[in-house]
């Protein structure tokens, strides 16, 4: 939960705006600023508190990812298959199932 009281609100952005909006909570006439880009370019509004006391956090949410990586999954496979033939030299490849060569299309679109 916030506690915004005045607010400044913001359509546009950037380095000159600093100034403007430092002078005006410093002033103590705004407590927080609104950065409306919703109408200024169609996507969020972004609102800032300065001071700690106006922001209560009513939710702690903890969460941990359960995945694996990418990398490790395909290393994990790799070393699972057979070698295979080198089109170029006819010899068999030592990278695990990766050919080490050419490789064409075939007549039914697909790569071999």
């Amino acid at each position: 939960r916030v506690v915004l009281g005045e607010v400044l609100k913001m359509t546009t952005g950037g380095e000159a705006t600093h100034a403007m909006i430092k002078a005006a909570t410093a002033s103590g006439a705004y407590d927080s600023v609104l950065g409306d880009r919703e109408v200024s370019v169609g996507t969020y509004r972004e609102f800032v508190a300065y001071k700690e006391a106006q922001v209560y956090p009513e939710y702690l949410v903890l969460y941990s990812r359960e995945t694996t990586s990418m990398m490790s999954t395909m290393v994990s496979a790799e070393a699972d298959l057979p070698p295979v033939a080198s089109a170029s030299t006819g010899s068999s490849s030592s990278t695990g199932g990766v050919a080490l060569g050419a490789v064409a299309e075939d007549d039914s679109g697909f790569w071999v």
